[in-house]
Parts: C-alpha cells; sequence; structure tokens
C-alpha cells in the first residue's frame, strides 16, 4: 500500500480517527491525501446573488478549512509521514470516489457519524456510499 485517502468533515472528526490514521499510513509507509469536500461557493444560498457580506462569510470559511487541514497536514509530516491536504468541491461521495481514482489512492479512510434508521433514510450515509461506489477498500472509522 503506497497510498491513503483520508477523507475527513472538518468539523466531524477525532483525535482517535487522526491517530489512527496516522498508525496506518506509518505501518505501510504510505503517503496521506488528506482531503476535505466543500460544496461549490454557488451553492450556497443566496451566494451569486445574494450580499456581499454572505460571500465574504463562505470566503472565510473556506479558508479556515484551507488552514485546518494544511495543519493536520503538518502533524503527518511531523510524524514523517508524507501528506499533502486538498480542499476540493463538490459533491461529497463523487468527489471523494473521484479522488481516489486520480490519486490512485490504495485504500480510503473515512469518518462514520452514528445516525439512527431515520437519519440515514433521509440524509443518506455518506461512508455507505463510498464503500457501494469504490475500487479501493475503504476502512470507516467512528467519529461521533
Amino acid at each position: 500500500m503506497k497510498s491513503i485517502l483520508l477523507a475527513l468533515d472538518a468539523e466531524n472528526f477525532s483525535e482517535a480517527f487522526i491517530s489512527f490514521a496516522v498508525d496506518t499510513a506509518r505501518c505501510f509507509n504510505a503517503k496521506v491525501w488528506i482531503i476535505h469536500v466543500a460544496p461549490y461557493p454557488g451553492s450556497f444560498l443566496g451566494y451569486e446573488d445574494g450580499p456581499e457580506y454572505v460571500r465574504l462569510s463562505v470566503a472565510e470559511e473556506l479558508r479556515e478549512e484551507h488552514r485546518f487541514l494544511q495543519k493536520l497536514a503538518d502533524r503527518f509530516r511531523e510524524e514523517k509521514i508524507e501528506a499533502e491536504a486538498l480542499l476540493i468541491g463538490g459533491e461529497i461521495v463523487k468527489s471523494v470516489i473521484k479522488q481516489a481514482d486520480k490519486l490512485k489512492a490504495d485504500m480510503i479512510m473515512i469518518g462514520v457519524n452514528r445516525h439512527g434508521f431515520i437519519a440515514n433514510a433521509l440524509g443518506g450515509n455518506t461512508a455507505l456510499e463510498v464503500i457501494k461506489r469504490s475500487a479501493a477498500p475503504v476502512a470507516c472509522f467512528p467519529c461521533s
């Protein structure tokens, strides 16, 4: 295994998940691609034709997410693990699968929220959809 794609939700992940990713990457001497998928700016309500403060708020949120990913990549590098961080836009499941294919990831690691049946039925389950669509193995880690 040479490459791991670590798909993160910047607002919902656990320290244990990151430690598990570090240990896994170290075990296989694998490069880690840390990605977070953000919706395209145009999909934010009021972004395109709304007031400027909405666009500025969205831009600041994206900058904060990018800083977070860069700090996380630095943490992997401090552990002597090659890592790169990517903030990408798009639909989450499609973007994760596309990046995994593009980067030739040998494994996808993704956090799993513990939703109930109703929440999964109404809102979908990102990790489950990634498992269904991925050609690479998917390791899931409970994060909430």
